[in-house]
């Protein structure tokens, strides 16, 4: 049997307001810094496989974030939970980088892989939020070098998995990857998922839900 415990923290207002704002301000000279996405994952590991992508299925996870399914047509394109793809959009300059919040199971049985896009002025994240549609074709190609790789040969292995924000994604695809090799008896360890936001409207997902179904 599996055990997973779900924490979410909220923090005095003004502490909250405090803390939120110095850390906006922090990021955001970073990302300036260093650049839109291929500058800062220019050293990243990338796949070779190239694949076209149908946008199936569109959703409002939160107010400022959007939530796309989307089918791949090429099915060398594999991922590992907590890997990121590029976007590439017709018409779009710009390449856009989004984590994968799906599942590679998900992938591996439905063909089918989730991102959850939060809303900016950068144009692939703006394209996403006012102008993608259902039925819309893009490129994608799986990169990263942040995820979980499961040890099998120790099924009690615990995990701890800790987010902010829209920062859920890539650990929602590994604690989405957790449940895939849980119910299928692969592991057996204990899940922590400690995860906070702004405001109580920005946690993403329906996490309570899944973790009580599991």
């Amino acid at each position: 049997m599996h055990c997973f415990c779900f924490i979410r923290l909220y923090l005095p207002s003004k502490l909250r307001s405090c803390l939120f704002t110095d850390l906006k301000k922090h990021f955001t000279n970073i990302m300036a810094a260093k650049g839109d996405h291929m500058d800062r994952t220019a050293y990243n590991t990338r796949e070779d496989v190239v694949s076209i992508a149908t946008v199936i299925d569109m959703r409002e996870e939160t107010r400022t974030v959007k939530g796309l399914s989307l089918k791949i047509h090429d099915k060398r394109l594999k991922f590992k939970a907590g890997q990121w793809v590029d976007m590439f959009i017709p018409n779009v300059p710009k390449v856009g980088g989004f984590s994968i919040c799906s599942s590679p199971g998900k992938l591996e049985r439905e063909g089918i892989l989730d991102l959850a896009v939060k809303y900016s002025t950068h144009p692939p994240a703006h394209w996403v939020h006012t102008q993608c549609q259902v039925g819309n074709t893009v490129s994608l190609r799986v990169g990263g070098d942040f995820y979980w790789n499961p040890n099998l040969s120790n099924e009690s292995e615990d995990l701890l998995l800790i987010a902010g924000g829209v920062g859920i994604n890539p650990v929602y695809s590994i604690l989405n990857h957790v449940i895939d090799l849980a119910s299928s008896s692969q592991t057996s360890g204990k899940v922590f998922l400690l995860y906070s936001a702004g405001q109580v409207q920005e946690l993403l997902f329906k996490t309570e839900e899944l973790i009580m179904k599991t």
